[in-house]
């Protein structure tokens, strides 16, 4: 093959001195310790009541009812 690839050299040393030369060390070591020290993101609770009535009726549940008017919510 043909390829080349787009960065000259891709390993993780070469990628860092990069961003160095491109932000300066103090805001790349800012970044990297906030990173580190950011609390990691909980998954989101997937649940079935979620789906659509269409959704739900292409994988085999049971649908909802009827749809409900936009107004009916707030009352």
């Amino acid at each position: 093959m043909n390829a080349t690839p787009l960065l000259p050299d891709s390993r993780p040393k070469a990628v860092l001195q990069d961003l160095i030369d491109r932000h300066g060390r103090l805001t790349v070591l800012a970044l990297a310790l906030t990173t580190l020290l950011r609390p990691a993101r909980k998954a989101p609770v997937l649940s079935d009541r979620a789906l659509s009535n269409h959704l739900r009726r292409d994988i085999g549940l049971v649908p909802h009812g009827p749809p409900q008017k936009c107004w009916q919510q707030y009352r």
